[in-house]
């Protein structure tokens, strides 16, 4: 599978996702963008990461940030 570039921020979330577990308080730009590639998932305890997630924490590019010149 492609993933899409992760920014410093949605990574950071998936791995706090991943170390604590569900959580139901994510940032919503961040929550919809992970929610739309599947990387994350809505569960009765909260937002929590799928194995699309876990998978994009190791091979996902990171996000050139605003400073960058895109290539």
């Amino acid at each position: 599978m492609i993933f899409p570039s992760l920014s410093d921020a949605e990574r950071a979330v998936l791995e706090d996702l991943l170390l604590h577990g569900p959580n139901r308080n994510l940032p919503t730009p961040i929550r919809g963008r992970l929610a739309l590639y599947r990387l994350i998932d809505e569960t009765p305890e909260g937002w929590k990461i799928t194995p699309f997630g876990r998978q994009a924490l190791q091979v996902a590019p990171a996000a050139a940030s605003p400073s960058q010149p895109a290539r």
